[in-house]
């Protein structure tokens, strides 16, 4: 449930994603741009799939508020899972600086991982070192819902942080999302995908980030209504697979 599927390369993990998943009931998938032909290729039956988008976009729609705020949301992610270097980091705070130049909007970071070697707000600090532009932060973020109510203060995102994007987009703030490999690229294409205009991919070299900062940034109002829309029709998806596995629970217990 709320699931992304691949990217899969592995012959050993394909093989036993073919034995293995066209057994199953229901799958729902956080994202179906990939994920779904995937599992089509793997042999899962369609009428077994559903796309619910992440759970977590319940969560940050139901928390929403009555309209953006003024700050410029940061999250950049650092793990070897991401493979940024030192350079890039340095071109991301630079198209940031080149974005902000002029607007001065105070940064204001969503840390989603507090873990030693990936902890996002000591990146989103020396990020801001480079930055005409303060960083302003309001204590520990601890919880879920902490960290939606302070993406609740952003104008727009940029972010290399899956969750914190949809915390953001949930919420019909514009989220401009940081692809540097296959990976993340999946993902936020899939998000780009459930949310359409509003989400913005931006690719490794992030010679695309600081227009897409301005677009995002200029065009907030337009894209929250279309954003709180997909959102909805996310959550009611998601509720729906839920009353479908719900059946299949039940259906055992007779």
């Amino acid at each position: 449930m709320g699931q992304g599927i691949g990217p899969l390369a592995d012959g050993g993990v394909l093989a036993a994603a073919r034995r293995v998943l066209p057994r199953v009931d229901l799958i729902g998938l956080r994202e179906d741009r990939t994920g779904g032909p995937l599992l089509a290729q793997l042999g899962v039956p369609a009428a077994r799939v559903v796309t619910t988008g992440d759970d977590a976009v319940e969560l940050a729609y139901e928390l929403r508020g009555d309209a953006g705020g003024e700050g410029l949301g940061l999250n950049v992610r650092v793990a070897g899972y991401v493979q940024l270097t030192r350079d890039e980091l340095a071109a991301i705070a630079a198209q940031i600086d080149s974005f902000v130049d002029g607007r001065r909007p105070p940064l204001i970071p969503v840390p989603t991982s507090r873990h030693a070697g990936e902890a996002d707000l000591d990146v989103a600090r020396s990020i801001a070192a480079h930055v005409t532009a303060p960083l302003v932060e309001s204590g520990v973020l601890d919880t879920p819902e902490a960290a939606v109510r302070q993406v609740a203060h952003f104008r727009a995102l940029v972010t290399g942080s899956y969750h914190a994007a949809v915390f953001a987009l949930a919420q019909g703030i514009p989220a401009v999302c940081l692809a540097p490999n296959a990976y993340y690229l999946q993902k936020f294409e899939g998000l780009a995908a459930l949310f359409g205009r509003g989400c913005f991919v931006v690719r490794r070299d992030f010679s695309g980030l600081a227009p897409a900062l301005v677009e995002a940034w200029e065009r907030a109002d337009d894209f929250r209504e279309p954003l709180l829309a997909a959102a909805a029709a996310q959550v009611a998806s998601g509720n729906a697979a839920y009353d479908r596995l719900k059946s299949f629970v039940h259906a055992n217990d007779d």
